[in-house]
């Protein structure tokens, strides 16, 4: 028993002077570098430190079925991502989607929230996208933007449309667009 005894008291002191050797020489857990850019921030995984992406505010909220979390005006809301018939999901939805009937209003050119929005070649009539060749009359127009000079259609593009413009059919009827985006 004291043969025993001795192992285990020499056994533990070996171990604690190898563990206090392999401290002093630097064998303790890895350090995070410093240098991350901004937005990242430092975690050790499976023992190697590693620059990883700040959580956004989207990650403390957990959306349900057919929703996923977006960011917008700087609040995180979830969003229904399933869409009609003839629509498709936006991130950057548009506040002045298009219609049969000419809007009665400018319509500034810049992000909405996110939406389901009338694909192309579709307008929103009562609420729905349908085909723009379904328009009663056959009238479409095309949106015009606060920041963007409005464009009058014309039955033949005659005798050219101005500089920055191009001859497209809408609803049956030459009209002169916007070459923005093209």
């Amino acid at each position: 028993m004291l043969n025993l005894s001795f192992h285990l008291n020499i056994f533990l002191v070996f171990c604690c002077v190898a563990l206090a050797s392999a401290k002093s020489h630097g064998a303790v857990a890895p350090k995070c570098p410093t240098n991350c850019l901004s937005g990242f921030h430092c975690e050790v995984i499976d023992g190697v430190p590693q620059c990883v992406v700040d959580p956004g505010p989207c990650a403390a909220v957990r959306c349900g079925f057919n929703t996923k979390c977006f960011e917008f005006n700087g609040q995180a809301a979830c969003y229904n991502t399933t869409c009609s018939a003839g629509e498709v999901f936006s991130e950057c939805s548009s506040y002045c989607e298009p219609t049969c009937v000419p809007p009665d209003r400018a319509c500034i050119q810049s992000c909405g929230p996110p939406a389901c929005q009338c694909r192309t070649g579709y307008v929103r009539e009562n609420g729905k996208c349908i085909d723009l060749k379904m328009c009663p009359n056959n009238e479409q127009t095309s949106q015009s933007y606060v920041d963007e000079p409005i464009t009058p259609s014309t039955p033949t593009c005659q005798p050219q449309c101005e500089l920055g413009f191009h001859c497209v059919e809408l609803g049956g009827s030459p009209a002169c667009v916007t070459d923005k985006g093209k």
